[in-house]
């Protein structure tokens, strides 16, 4: 097993918010798993910041804004020895994530003989209330139907990298969020997702 942390140094809404949580992941990982982390970056800060823990790292080429999770995990796995290997991968973007979550969906991804598995929280907003901006103040609905009642509305839910995880020989069958349809989808606990300063504020307590 790997535990993958990607930190790319380029972030336009929140710059260098990965150097800024950095610690706050690792120090979630139990001493006798830090062994089996590798950092990928193309920050030199975390590069030091990795050799100061002694933790692996592997350099990443500069990553591009319109770089997929998909392209940015295979450029990974190319340089990967193994050829086959579990890998649970963690943003740094979830700092209120707890252990014994990741724990659970890992041991979830074992029993269910799965190949990837990927986060899911349940929807603030139903997608049959979604519409399509159009010009002229009109929309069109995201998914047709004539449905008024909530109650008939089909079960959904929305996806979440808080947790993913999936064997290497899987991800050139999944699409570039990292699923298909054999993909196992565990209940996450929901936690504040960093994307901006701002958003923040559920987790300064934590956050140096």
């Amino acid at each position: 097993m790997i535990i993958l942390i990607p930190a790319r140094k380029n972030s336009k809404g929140f710059p260098y918010k990965n150097r800024k949580l950095f610690d706050y992941t690792i120090d979630k990982i139990p001493q006798e798993l830090l062994n089996k982390v590798v950092i990928y970056t193309d920050d030199e800060i975390l590069v030091e910041k990795s050799k100061e823990r002694e933790l692996s790292y592997v350099e990443r080429e500069h990553s591009r804004d319109e770089e997929t999770t998909k392209e940015m995990v295979e450029s990974f796995v190319s340089k990967l020895q193994q050829t086959s290997e579990d890998i649970v991968m963690l943003y740094l973007t979830y700092p209120n994530r707890q252990w014994a979550e990741v724990e659970q969906a890992l041991e979830t991804y074992v029993s269910s003989g799965a190949r990837s598995l990927l986060g899911k929280k349940n929807v603030t907003t139903h997608p049959y209330l979604c519409m399509y901006e159009q010009e002229g103040n009109r929309g069109t609905q995201v998914v047709e139907h004539n449905l008024s009642r909530r109650q008939d509305y089909p079960n959904c839910f929305e996806i979440s990298h808080q947790v993913c995880i999936f064997n290497s020989e899987e991800v050139d069958k999944l699409n570039n969020n990292l699923y298909n349809a054999n993909t196992y989808f565990f209940l996450v606990s929901n936690v504040p997702d960093v994307d901006y300063e701002s958003d923040l504020k559920g987790v300064h307590a934590y956050v140096n």
